[in-house]
């Protein structure tokens, strides 16, 4: 059995590697534990998560509990998956806020083939029941019917959420063009191969956007830039070529997209290759 782990303290480091608080505290009563969330880090790469979970199995407790673990797709491990099917209920929450290039924009260095077909794993090869909660932002709402059809192509539910921090990233301070550009690509999605089970959702998103009437900022799109050209420098990425629909649509609304950053210098940073650089999404 998987109780303690070797070398947990009970008064240095985080609570979740002290003994008394994980196992004398939060799994205290697990005779009467119905459902449990686990998030991040990234729990399918953490030790102390499969130290918890086997602890559960172990005690035959897994049986009795609906678990749900969020989880960024860059690494499906056989032995977690093997202790997370014994559990009674199971719900994985997919970290996908977009598809493609768009995606390993915003997930920088995660590559999107390999969380693809992470993801075909989880729901196909594994059968486990996979669900999606994209954030809408700057980086993604131009490019929301993407992940909509993926998720559709897969049968997976996807629940959108809207970001409101950081102002940079927040889609209340674009200017309207883009907000509606962004509602029209909804609403011909609604009125073509939209999901029944999606149209409400889908519906609501479109009009959200369309009907905003929250200023346009310039000066919260300018530090989205700066930090924007800040990472690009450092990671080899661009912002331009990725979101060059975005550009153009501000330079309609009269705010150009300069190369100009507050803090990065130097020779760009190349991405990392190895799948291990970027597991701990």
């Amino acid at each position: 059995m998987v109780r303690h782990r070797p070398g947990a303290s009970a008064s240095h480091g985080p609570w979740y590697m002290n003994d008394a608080k994980v196992f004398g505290d939060a799994l205290k009563s697990i005779e009467t534990l119905e459902r449990l969330y686990i998030t991040g880090g990234e729990p399918l790469i953490n030790d102390r998560v499969a130290d918890i979970l086997g602890y559960l199995v172990d005690t035959g407790a897994a049986s009795r509990i609906h678990l749900e673990l969020s989880t960024n797709c860059t690494s499906v491990d056989p032995r977690y998956i093997e202790r997370i099917k014994k559990f009674r209920h199971v719900e994985m929450l997919l970290s996908l806020d977009a598809v493609g290039d768009t995606y390993e924009y915003i997930r920088y260095p995660a590559r999107w083939s390999t969380v693809e077909a992470n993801v075909r794993k989880l729901k196909y090869e594994h059968g486990l029941l996979c669900k999606v909660p994209p954030v809408v932002q700057v980086y993604n709402v131009l490019n929301l019917v993407e992940i909509f059809r993926f998720c559709d192509a897969m049968d997976m539910d996807i629940t959108m959420n809207v970001l409101h921090m950081p102002d940079r990233l927040a889609i209340h301070h674009l200017p309207p063009r883009v907000r509606k550009a962004a509602a029209a690509k909804l609403f011909a999605y609604h009125d073509s191969d939209c999901r029944d089970l999606t149209k409400s959702q889908v519906l609501s998103l479109a009009r959200y956007l369309d009907t905003m009437d929250t200023p346009f900022k310039p000066d919260v799109i300018r530090e989205l830039m700066l930090f924007s050209n800040d990472l690009d420098a450092t990671r080899g990425q661009s912002f331009r070529k990725t979101h060059a629909e975005m550009v153009q649509l501000l330079a309609e609304d009269g705010f150009e997209w300069t190369d100009e950053t507050r803090f990065a210098g130097g020779e760009t940073k190349m991405r990392p290759a190895r799948e291990r650089d970027y597991a701990w999404l």
